[in-house]
Formats: C-alpha cells, sequence, structure tokens
C-alpha cells in the first residue's frame, strides 16, 4: 500500500527500514520486496541487537538521503495523505512536524488504559519540559538540514526519544508544526509495559543540565536572540 502511494505521489523517494533486532520475518520480507521494486527505492537496516526504538530511528535518520524525511511506525498508524501534508509544511518552512492525536480535527481508537498511560505520559512532559506536543504519535517528518544536528547528540534510546528530540528542537529555535492524524492503534504493538519505567526514567535524566550547554554552538543553525528584545 505504502509502496503504490508513494510510487504515485513521490516516485523518487526511498523507504528505509530500520529494523531493531526484531525475530520475526521483517528482514526477510523487506529484502524480497526491495529486490521487485525500483521505485521508490527500498533499504534495510537490520541490527542482531535490541537498540532501542530511539537508536533504530537515529540509525536510520543519519543513513536516509532525502531533503525531508518522515518517520512513521511500521504498524503505519496514520493515513497516507499525512505524507503529503507534511511536506507541503516542511515547504512552507516547518523544520519538524509532528502528528498529534490530540488536535480538534484528529481521531484516535486506542483502549481507555493505553489512552489513559498516554494522557499520563503527556502531563508528565508538559511539567517537567514546559512543552505541550503529543510527542509519542508514530508520525513524525523533519526538514534534514536543520534536525540532522538534533538527531547525532540524542542520548536517549527508548521510546523516549522524541522528548529529548522536541526539547532540543525548541531550545534551538527549531519551527514545530503540529499535523492533525486519524490515528488507529494496532492491538500488536511493541510497546511493553516493562518499557513504561524506561521512558520515565529517561525523561526524568533528560532534566539534568547536561555538560556541555546548548549555548556554546553545538547546533550550526543556533537562531541567535534578537538584540533588539535583550
Amino acid at each position: 500500500m505504502m509502496v503504490a502511494y508513494l510510487r504515485d505521489v513521490f516516485p523518487s523517494s526511498e523507504i528505509l527500514v530500520s529494523e531493531d533486532g526484531s525475530v520475526d520475518r521483517t528482514v526477510d520480507f523487506v529484502c524480497g520486496l526491495s529486490k521487485t521494486t525500483q521505485r521508490p527505492l527500498i533499504r534495510i537496516l537490520s541490527s542482531q541487537r535490541r537498540m532501542g526504538k530511539g537508536g533504530g530511528v537515529r540509525r536510520g535518520v543519519l543513513a536516509a538521503a532525502g531533503r525531508f524525511l518522515t518517520v512513521v511506525d511500521a504498524d503505519l498508524p496514520v493515513q497516507l495523505s499525512s505524507f503529503e501534508r507534511a511536506v507541503h509544511e516542511l515547504s512552507k518552512g516547518a523544520d519538524i512536524v509532528l502528528g498529534s492525536r490530540d488536535l480538534q480535527e484528529s481521531s484516535r481508537n486506542e483502549p481507555i488504559p493505553r489512552r489513559l498511560l498516554s494522557k499520563g505520559f503527556h502531563m508528565l512532559v508538559r511539567i517537567l519540559f514546559q512543552m505541550d506536543f503529543d510527542t509519542q504519535c508514530g508520525f513524525k517528518a523533519f526538514c534534514r538540514q536543520s534536525t540532522m544536528p538534533l538527531f547525532r547528540v540524542l542520548s536517549v534510546n527508548s521510546l523516549a526519544y522524541d522528548v529529548e528530540l522536541v526539547s532540543l528542537a525548541l531550545r534551538t529555535g527549531l519551527r514545530i508544526v503540529e499535523l492533525p492524524v486519524d490515528y488507529r492503534y494496532d492491538l500488536s504493538s511493541s510497546v511493553r509495559l516493562i518499557d513504561i519505567p524506561k521512558m520515565f526514567l529517561d525523561i526524568v535524566r533528560l532534566r539534568v543540565p547536561r555538560k556541555k550547554p546548548l549555548d556554546e554552538g553545538w547546533h550550526p543553525y543556533l537562531r541567535q536572540p534578537d538584540p533588539e528584545s535583550s
């Protein structure tokens, strides 16, 4: 479905699958598909050990070659038209596009326990980082030039990598746009109960100051404050 969609809408695009030590037939399936598909180009990055979602996403993004990059969960939880709308926002100057399940125009169908857990995590992030985004939605898009330095310094490998990414983007003045989505929850989601404590510990750890402050020129696109506003 995605292959046919991208062939029609973005024929010069690529699909890069960053496989994180899976035990199913993902590698075999993608390798077989890549041999029979020329457009879009399909590549796979395979790992023999579990890297964590953050580690897998970072590896995939750093290996991608496009001007605009999208990161989507393998179960494709949002409508395909989200890709076109995200690219449109990036073309207008956004640095990051975040799919959001919380916007009025969005819809979602998670089970009540999962939705309550999501809202609890969202509230904790809002308290600790003073930002109000749906960081855990499984669809995001990036402008390669402005966000690649962020991925190079990410330290979180768990499911909470999104929190670190968005926090760094805000601190460096990047423009973030939220996109309404029709979110469909997959009952076979790979998120496990044992992953939850790790997520919470990681976002608490992110509150510890970095050894090198972000205002020491680590980001080549750091936007300097307006002298007239100081």
